[in-house]
């Protein structure tokens, strides 16, 4: 079992879809209207991910606010990639 939080796992979620989809922190950082420095926090899990920031990223990855919830809140080691 992980030790990691749910806005942890959110966060790394949340950058591999980033690298999967070939975005950059920069282009997340345009569609949140936050510097980049902001990002990496929430990449990192420092800052956590709201419901407002997922609807302002899921439009860049092609995605509904649905579909990247639901990617963001699976565990891990068990994430399927979602058809868009």
């Amino acid at each position: 079992m992980s030790d990691l939080t749910d806005n942890e796992i959110a966060a790394r979620n949340l950058d591999a879809e980033r690298v999967r989809r070939r975005k950059t922190v920069g282009d997340i950082a345009n569609a949140l209207s936050v510097s980049e420095s902001m990002v990496y926090g929430i990449l990192k899990g420092d800052i956590e991910i709201s419901i407002t920031m997922v609807s302002k990223i899921a439009p860049i990855f092609d995605m509904s606010v649905y579909q990247l919830m639901m990617l963001l809140l699976q565990p891990i080691d068990s994430i399927k990639q979602v058809k868009a």
